[in-house]
């Protein structure tokens, strides 16, 4: 976690870090818009408060670009992540329009003769097409998560209520 904060924080700055592994890095990345974009957007109404931080986002074209480090990621991984289900679902209600484009890029780690780990020099890059009935789909798992939720809070709520 500790080198993926890292390459977060160099991605964010854009300032040489003294690593240079990590500084060939950053050339290797697409550049965005915005970094860390935050947005919020109601399902159902606001029955449904959904928030999400996208690593990078394009306002205007609606490009989303999500930055990994550590283990292995493989396309169909990257197909198959709720994660970026949720972004694009956010992205979707915000802006009534589908993203443009889903990526994400990898950043390699390996383990140096030392045991630590330490980046690669190497981004591999995933597109994934996420549809309307994708996002559909996804939207159902967040209600039922979301019914779960105030399920388990409304039996606290009582069980402070009855003493227990």
């Amino acid at each position: 976690m500790r080198l993926g904060k890292r390459l977060s924080e160099a991605l964010e700055t854009q300032e040489k870090t003294g690593d240079e592994t990590l500084d060939n890095l950053l050339s290797l990345f697409p550049n965005y818009p915005k970094r860390e974009y935050e947005i919020k957007a109601p399902l159902d109404g606001v029955d449904v408060p959904l928030f999400g931080r996208l690593d990078c986002f394009d306002p205007k074209r609606l490009r989303i670009g999500e930055i990994k480090s550590g283990r292995l990621w493989t396309q169909k991984m990257v197909d198959e992540s709720g994660q970026l289900k949720m972004y694009a679902l956010l992205v979707w209600l915000k802006y009534k329009r589908m993203p443009a484009e889903i990526m994400l890029h990898w950043a390699r780690t390996q383990y140096n003769d030392n045991g630590e780990l330490e980046f690669a020099g190497e981004v591999e890059s995933f597109e994934t097409k996420i549809t309307l009935e994708d996002v559909l789909i996804f939207s159902g798992r967040v209600r039922e998560a979301w019914a779960g939720i105030k399920n388990l809070c409304k039996d606290q709520t009582q069980e402070k209520g009855s003493g227990e």
